[in-house]
């Protein structure tokens, strides 16, 4: 089993922290339409680019707390495009049913 980074593993902790919020909604990975991960994937995507164009393309300076708090929300857009992407890929490998190459990967032999 690969194990990922320390970078990799600490969004994918945040990626579960959000997605945990949201259980009560029941779309889960197993039962998520593809077209409403789709359009939902694009609304986060503007979302995201809406948080982070003004704070990541300043120079850098010792941030505010609103600088903080607006990092804080580029964070939670990240995972949510992130859980989007997930939730389209899981379509996919599911699709492809018993021929897929890459879940043979991420899980014990």
């Amino acid at each position: 089993m690969l194990r990922p980074r320390p970078q990799v593993a600490v969004f994918a902790s945040a990626m579960e922290a959000i997605l945990k919020t949201h259980d009560h909604r029941g779309k889960s990975l197993d039962t998520i339409e593809p077209g409403f991960a789709l359009n939902r994937l694009w609304d986060e995507m503007r979302e995201l680019d809406r948080a982070a164009w003004m704070q990541l393309y300043r120079p850098a300076t010792v941030p505010t707390d609103m600088e903080v708090a607006k990092c804080e929300e580029i964070q939670k857009e990240a995972c949510d495009v992130a859980n989007f992407c997930a939730m389209l890929w899981w379509v996919a490998e599911r699709a492809k049913g018993k021929k897929s190459v890459l879940s043979k990967l991420f899980t014990k032999a």
